[in-house]
């Protein structure tokens, strides 16, 4: 029902682009409908079209950018190959209006490509912005954790008290740590996975 309802949304656009153009705007009708048609399924596609390594490297990005689940990770593919498709079709675009001469071609795989790696951009600057709160926000978070173990608390429970009393990066980290241990983790894996994310 999905992929009906996309495919037939991709029709509608594509064929009000029809009306405006000559025959020439037919392939941009197809594209919708096939983007429309395959649009529930672009975490399927996403799995298969991206290497592994690349894949290590985005989650990499993720996780030290806070989002840590699996979901997040397949929210960014959609977001790659949807700005993706849209360049595509801008590039098209500009292909009409140069009379189709193929000497935009370099230009339309740059947009292509831009609009492929944007959201990498956008994530790798969320990633700077987090390291830097956490700079500034880990000596504070110390201070009270060291309180907290001083007043007799245990460390983990000085580090949920420190997440629960705490906000930002530094507290969703001393959280994360806490349902790692709790998930059967070690407390020594659980702070060197903190550490790698957080650098």
């Amino acid at each position: 029902r999905r992929k009906l309802g996309f495919s037939l949304v991709g029709f509608g656009i594509g064929f009000l682009l029809l009306l405006f153009k000559t025959s020439s705007a037919i392939p941009l009708v197809l594209a919708f409908l096939a983007f429309g048609y395959f649009l529930p399924n672009l975490e399927e596609i996403g799995k298969r079209i991206i290497w592994r390594e690349y894949r290590t490297k985005l989650e990499n990005l993720l996780n030290s950018a806070g989002d840590w689940e699996s979901s997040h990770y397949f929210i960014l593919i959609k977001r790659k190959l949807v700005l993706s498709f849209f360049a595509l079709i801008i590039s098209y675009f500009y292909l009409l209006t140069k009379s189709q001469s193929f000497s935009v071609l370099p230009f339309s795989i740059f947009l292509i490509s831009l609009g492929f790696f944007i959201p990498d951009i956008l994530l790798q600057n969320r990633v700077l912005k987090r390291k830097e709160l956490i700079a500034r926000s880990l000596p504070d978070a110390i201070d009270m954790l060291l309180m907290f173990v001083s007043a007799g608390l245990a460390f983990p429970a000085a580090l949920t008290k420190v997440a629960e009393t705490q906000s930002g990066p530094v507290a969703e980290e001393f959280s994360r740590v806490t349902k790692e241990v709790q998930l059967g983790q070690s407390r020594t894996d659980a702070l060197n996975a903190m550490a790698q994310r957080t650098n």
